[in-house]
C-alpha cells in the first residue's frame, strides 16, 4: 500500500486527511501522519527515502507552519507529500507543477525546519 493509498483510505473512512506539517519520518517526532497513519493500521510504516538524503515532507491544509495553507480550516481536505528525485535531470523532476499550497505552479519547493534544517523538493503528489 502507498503512503498517497492510506491516505485517500484514511480520507474515505474519517472524511478528512491527518492536520499536519512534518518531516517523515523524523526519529525525534513521530507526530500526527505517524499517529492516524501507522497506529490506526493504514500502514506498517512510514516509508523513508532509500538513499537517506533528504527526507519526504508531508503538508496538510488546515496548519499554520509557514506558508499557512487554510489555517483556520477545522478539517485537512487536502494533503502534498514531498520528496526530492536524485536524478536532477529526470522529467519529473524538471517539469512545472502546480502546487496547492501556494495555488500556483513551479519546479521546486523549499521548507527550513524548526531546528534550521532546509531541503529543497522537486517531485510531490497532492490530494488535488
Amino acid at each position: 500500500l502507498t503512503m498517497q493509498s492510506a491516505l485517500e483510505q484514511y480520507y474515505t473512512e474519517n472524511r478528512k486527511f491527518p492536520k499536519s506539517a512534518q518531516i517523515i519520518p523524523d526519529p525525534n517526532d513521530p507526530g500526527a501522519l505517524y499517529s492516524e497513519i501507522v497506529e490506526k493500521g493504514y500502514m506498517t510504516f512510514l516509508p523513508s527515502d532509500p538513499l537517506g538524503a533528504t527526507p519526504y515532507y508531508y503538508k496538510s491544509d488546515g496548519t499554520d507552519i509557514a506558508p499557512s495553507w487554510n489555517p483556520t480550516a477545522p478539517n485537512a481536505t487536502q494533503y502534498v507529500i514531498f520528496a526530492q528525485l536524485e536524478q536532477s535531470n529526470d522529467s519529473d523532476a524538471t517539469a512545472s507543477k502546480y502546487l496547492p499550497i501556494t495555488n500556483d505552479t513551479r519546479t521546486t519547493y523549499s521548507i527550513t525546519t524548526l531546528g534550521g534544517d532546509t531541503y529543497t523538493y522537486n517531485y510531490w503528489v497532492s490530494s488535488k
